[in-house]
């Protein structure tokens, strides 16, 4: 009796490979502290995107203590990323970017609602544009579009610039600050990712410099929108509690030694802590002495 053909032999690589689903085109980043509305609705409308499973979302909390930290029990194709403590905006994009594996990152701050095919657009966008490292929708809300700014020198700091745009077609800024940005995850990698020299801010500013200082474009995408957070996209400017403003005028001090040279960063420095001390602002007069930043190495 003859006997049963036997199945071909099958090559257990090749069936891991097929059984392995390819990395995500996208990879979206945010970051929170505390947002656990804002970050909800943000999530919301990720969870509406076409292809969603070709879209990674990670979010980086910095010790939250109001539910944002347990958001992926609500949404449980994201991956949540949880930090004992509150690190600073750069060291959390550090983290989130070495995580991310998509082959573009879009950042995006919690609030923020995008549409069904908002991502995608973006990619295919930056994909095809010649002469861009990076592209942003059009922020929309009740009362237009948020400020674009001018790329930050010595006198900015003191009054921040902004600059015209009219959104007829695609638009090259400055400095988009607080919007939406999506950027070749490789330009940030390619770089050893974001300078841990700043704690909190300007990590955006410094991105954008270099974008510039490189030859390409930051370009606004006005066919590709999203809606603002409630209560629109948050302005530059020196504000909040003594650390974030030593951490403010100390990360602006390293942007201008980086980028303008080494003694302006140190004239600013100077002007800043001469300026806390006269105007007997003493907590922040000694923040700035001992160089207090939001990033764990001073507290709070």
């Amino acid at each position: 009796m003859p006997s049963e053909p036997k199945p071909p032999a099958t090559d257990a690589r090749a069936t891991d490979q097929f059984d392995t689903p390819p990395p995500p085109k996208v990879s979206v980043l945010i970051l929170c502290r505390n947002q656990a509305g804002p970050l909800r609705k943000t999530l919301a409308s990720l969870e509406r995107s076409e292809h969603r499973q070709a879209i990674e979302v990670v979010v980086v909390d910095s010790g939250s203590s109001d539910g944002s930290e347990a958001m992926d029990g609500e949404f449980p194709g994201i991956n949540m990323l949880r930090l004992p403590k509150n690190f600073g905006a750069t060291k959390a994009k550090n983290i989130g970017t070495r995580t991310a594996t998509g082959e573009f990152l879009l950042f995006l701050d919690p609030g923020y609602e995008v549409s069904p095919d908002t991502v995608h657009a973006l990619a295919a966008s930056l994909e095809s544009q010649t002469g861009a490292n990076a592209v942003c929708p059009l922020v929309t809300g009740p009362n237009g579009p948020p400020p674009v700014y001018a790329l930050p020198d010595a006198a900015w700091f003191s009054q921040p610039r902004t600059t015209a745009v009219t959104f007829a077609g695609p638009s090259a800024v400055e400095f988009p600050a607080g919007w939406p940005m999506m950027v070749r995850r490789q330009l940030i990698a390619g770089s050893n990712y974001f300078d841990e020299r700043y704690g909190h801010h300007w990590t955006d500013a410094d991105l954008a410099i270099r974008i510039h200082k490189a030859g390409r474009r930051i370009l606004v995408l006005p066919d590709i929108a999203v809606a603002a957070p409630e209560g629109g996209v948050a302005p530059v400017g020196l504000q909040g509690s003594t650390a974030e403003r030593s951490d403010y005028l100390l990360g602006a001090a390293h942007y201008l030694g980086k980028h303008r040279g080494a003694v302006a960063g140190l004239l600013f420095q100077a002007k800043s802590i001469l300026l806390a001390l006269l105007t007997l602002r003493l907590p922040l007069f000694f923040a700035l002495l001992s160089g207090r930043k939001i990033d764990r190495t001073q507290p709070e």
